[in-house]
């Protein structure tokens, strides 16, 4: 996409980030740091969900696995457009940029039920088919 047709969806993808980043902070809580507690096995399988430019899931696999970045960081970075630039089509950045959206709403979703940190990731890896390792 280029910077037209992201400017029509940025009023709807504000929205979906802002909710996506206050529900990440309550249930992510900062005081725990900002990393997360997947399995590395949980985040190669969720890196190979999306169709991204090999590139940009080589990326992802360092931003998941290194610093650690939580979820909801991650899927709002991802929202704001961190997959672009990596040499991917037109297809893959439409393509990869649903699929981000539709993992925001399932983050969302499971994040307003779920208790703790531990709950909403076996909660949000069952919704999108990975099990809890």
């Amino acid at each position: 996409m280029d910077a037209k047709p992201q400017k029509l969806w940025y009023p709807y993808l504000s929205r979906l980030w802002k909710e996506l980043i206050e529900v990440g902070k309550k249930i992510e809580n900062p005081k725990d740091g900002i990393t997360h507690s997947m399995t590395q096995e949980q985040i190669k399988k969720f890196v190979r969900i999306f169709y991204f430019h090999p590139q940009f899931q080589k990326q992802l696999l360092w931003d998941l696995t290194v610093p650690k970045y939580r979820l909801f960081d991650e899927l709002g970075m991802m929202l704001r457009g961190r997959t672009r630039g990596y040499g991917e089509s037109e297809t893959i950045r439409i393509i990869s940029l649903e699929t981000t959206k539709k993992l925001a709403k399932i983050y969302i979703e499971v994040a307003k039920k779920a208790r703790n940190r531990a709950e909403l990731y076996k909660m949000f890896f069952e919704r999108i088919g990975i099990p809890r390792i």
